[in-house]
C-alpha cells in the first residue's frame, strides 16, 4: 500500500452538541486505522470524550494537549499510541478555559505548528473539535485540509449552520487555508421519520446554501454506539452492528474524496 508523503487532516465539527461528532471521530480513526494506515487522532475538545473512548484517562497526569499549548513540551511528547492501533494527541479538560487563556494574535495556529513538524509521520490525521466556535475549535480550521459537519435531520441542528459557514469563511481569509470549505454533511442518528422526503429535502436546501452535500452514506439510530461508549469498546468489536455498516460505508466514501 502506498502511504502519503504527507497527512491528509479530515476535521469533524459543528457548533451543536449531542449530533454524534466525537464518535464519528473516534470511528473513522480506528476504521481508516484498520485499512493500514497511519492515522493520529487529535482531541481538541475539552471534555476529552475522545481521549476517553480511546482508553486514556484524561484524568491522570499525562501529558496532553494542554502542555503542548502552554510550550511545556514537543507535540510528540503528547502522543500516546491506543490499544485501538490509533495514536492520539490526547486531550485535556484544563482546556475548558482555553477561550480566555489563549486569545492572543497567534495562538489559532499552535495546532498547525506543532502539526506541521510531524505530518510526515502519518497517512491521516483526524481531529475532533469542541461543540464551539472558540480557540480550540478555529485551531482545527486553520489546519484541516477537510472538512466534514456532523450533524442530525433535524431543523435545529442546521439552522446554526449559517453561523458555522461564516466562521469558516473568516479562517479562509484570515488564517491562511484559503481552500478551507465544508467538504460534506454527515447525517447521523437517522431513522424512518427524521429520514421523511421532507425533512432530507430540507437537509439538501441546507447543504446547497453551503455550497456542500450532503454524504450519500447517513448514520442510523441504534443502541450499538451508547453500549459500545458504556462499556467503553470500540463499535468494532461489537458484532452484526448495521450502525457499523453505515460507518464503513462513510469511511469508504470519506477516502475517495480525501
Amino acid at each position: 500500500m502506498e502511504g502519503f508523503k504527507m497527512a491528509k487532516i479530515i476535521t469533524f465539527a459543528n457548533q451543536k452538541g449531542g449530533v454524534g461528532k466525537t464518535t464519528t471521530a473516534h470511528i473513522v480513526s480506528i476504521g481508516i486505522a484498520k485499512k493500514g494506515y497511519k492515522v493520529l487522532a487529535c482531541d481538541l475538545d475539552p471534555q476529552a470524550n475522545l481521549t476517553s473512548v480511546l482508553g486514556i484517562d484524561p484524568d491522570s497526569d499525562i501529558v496532553s494537549i494542554y502542555d503542548l499549548f502552554e510550550g511545556n513540551c514537543d507535540i510528540s511528547d503528547a502522543i500516546v499510541t491506543t490499544d485501538a492501533g490509533v495514536d492520539l494527541l490526547v486531550g485535556s479538560l484544563m482546556l475548558s478555559g482555553a477561550d480566555r487563556k489563549y486569545s492572543a494574535t497567534g495562538d489559532e495556529y499552535k495546532l498547525k505548528e506543532a502539526l506541521d513538524s510531524i505530518k510526515g509521520n502519518y497517512d491521516y490525521i483526524i481531529i475532533d473539535t469542541p461543540p464551539a466556535l472558540g480557540v480550540m475549535s478555529l485551531n482545527g480550521l486553520a489546519t484541516t485540509d477537510y472538512l466534514a459537519v456532523v450533524m442530525t435531520p433535524d431543523y435545529f441542528s442546521g439552522k446554526g449552520l449559517k453561523q458555522f459557514q461564516q466562521t469558516v469563511e473568516t479562517t479562509k481569509k484570515y488564517l491562511s487555508n484559503p481552500n478551507l470549505k465544508i467538504n460534506g454533511l454527515l447525517l447521523t442518528r437517522c431513522d424512518r421519520t427524521n429520514l421523511s422526503s421532507i425533512i432530507n429535502d430540507d437537509m439538501k436546501e441546507v447543504a446547497a446554501s453551503l455550497n456542500s452535500k450532503i454524504y450519500n452514506s447517513k448514520i442510523r439510530q441504534g443502541v450499538a454506539i451508547r453500549e459500545s461508549q458504556y462499556l467503553e469498546s470500540s463499535l468494532f468489536d461489537m458484532k452484526d452492528t448495521a450502525v457499523l455498516d453505515d460507518y464503513n460505508d462513510f469511511i469508504d466514501e470519506l477516502l475517495k474524496e480525501v
